[in-house]
């Protein structure tokens, strides 16, 4: 990467100063291909599938999880970011906010050296690699949280019968 390579977007409605900005949008991709990526990587079984979470799932729900997911891979490459680059911020720029843009003005970005540079190259291929897995995130939650066989509770005991016996 060299620095003519790095994007800029302006603070302040447009009128601000220009600083150093990450695309941090999620691509799309069919649920299916997260749920075969989390079956190959974890012992989730085949029968978890986009069919099974479009049956099962409520669509409030799937968009619940994929926020959680976003907002949580956000933190998770904000402490990255500051890890490769000590001092790097961010705020959340666009319509839904696919814009991460840094503390670092085109000032500055204009004295960094080739390890600076390399280091912000850095930062963005961390930023693609976690918007690429929010959806693995998401199918992941389905399971922790709809599909997992400890969530199935087929003989639920009463709440009352619960806490029978315990000090009042």
């Amino acid at each position: 990467m060299r620095k003519d390579e790095i994007t800029f977007r302006r603070t302040g409605n447009g009128y601000g100063e220009g600083r150093a900005t990450v695309n941090i949008k999620v691509p799309w991709q069919p649920l299916d291909m997260s749920c075969q990526a989390a079956q190959r990587d974890k012992e989730i079984p085949e029968t978890l599938t986009e069919n099974w979470i479009r049956e099962n799932v409520s669509d409030d729900a799937l968009d619940t999880y994929f926020w959680w997911s976003c907002e949580s891979e956000y933190e998770h490459f904000c402490d990255w970011a500051d890890e490769i680059m000590p001092g790097t911020t961010f705020e959340v720029d666009g319509r839904s906010g696919g814009w991460a843009i840094s503390n670092w003005g085109e000032d500055d970005v204009a004295g960094w050296d080739a390890i600076q540079v390399s280091r912000w190259a850095k930062i963005e291929r961390v930023a693609r690699s976690i918007a690429e897995g929010v959806n693995y995130q998401v199918v992941m939650r389905v399971y922790d949280n709809d599909y997992a066989p400890e969530n199935v509770y087929v003989d639920a005991v009463p709440i009352e019968e619960h806490f029978a016996g315990m000090a009042s």
